[in-house]
């Protein structure tokens, strides 16, 4: 069983049909999301209906959460010019958005997958790859109940094996939209369920990418 990885897709629809291309002519059988569908890109509503339209799973991100919270918000005026506005989103895709779960489980034999967007108790905690210790990691990974935990938010790569399982961040699909300040991997992942095999995939490329961590920050 081949597990295809995005997440922190941002509304960059373009980046996300080749990511889901990429993924697909590798024989990826499954495509799971960590969130953040919306902000910072131009065409929210074009990236969720290709999400719904092609079935991937996704639990919601932080952004995905603030977009539909802003819909019935007296300072729905004030967003920034990044924020996805949800008044402009066809109603199906604002509903698929209120539908998001908060996180994913799969069984896959004996394994145990878990998806959650920042950490599994707070979707808005950024679990760097530089700076989380393993203790800290197993702990995420006992609390998910899985062997293997998938993040997003911090939109680096991250694969660490830990006594307690595997944890895998497969960077952002978010192109860079002269956003320089967002700052963007551009990857998605490839797991392969049976052997545990991951490959990160450079969207730019197409090939394989060896930033397993990726300090953007320090470039």
């Amino acid at each position: 069983m081949k597990l295809g990885l995005i997440s922190d897709v941002h509304a960059d629809v373009h980046a996300l049909r080749k990511a889901l291309d990429l993924l697909d002519a590798h024989g990826a059988d499954e495509i799971l999301c960590a969130g953040d569908l919306v902000s910072f890109g131009h065409h929210p509503d074009e990236t969720l209906t290709l999400m719904r339209e092609r079935g991937v799973a996704s639990v919601c991100g932080n952004h995905d959460r603030k977009t539909v919270r802003r819909m019935s918000s007296p300072h729905e005026h004030k967003l920034k010019a990044h924020h996805s506005d949800a008044r402009r989103l066809r109603r199906a895709n604002v509903e698929y958005l209120r539908d998001l779960p908060f996180s994913l489980t799969r069984r896959y034999g004996d394994l145990r997958l878990a998806v959650y967007h920042g950490a599994p108790d707070d979707d808005q905690t950024l679990v760097h790859p530089d700076l989380a210790r393993f203790d800290a990691l197993a702990e995420m990974l006992r609390l998910a109940g899985a062997d293997v935990l998938v993040l997003g938010h911090t939109h680096l790569p991250m694969y660490a094996e830990t006594p307690a399982g595997h944890l895998i961040n497969p960077g952002a699909v978010l192109g860079d939209y002269d956003l320089d300040w967002v700052g963007s991997s551009h990857t998605c992942g490839l797991l392969d369920a049976g052997t545990l095999d991951y490959t990160l995939f450079d969207l730019a490329t197409g090939a394989p990418d060896p930033r397993l961590t990726w300090p953007w920050w320090r470039d």
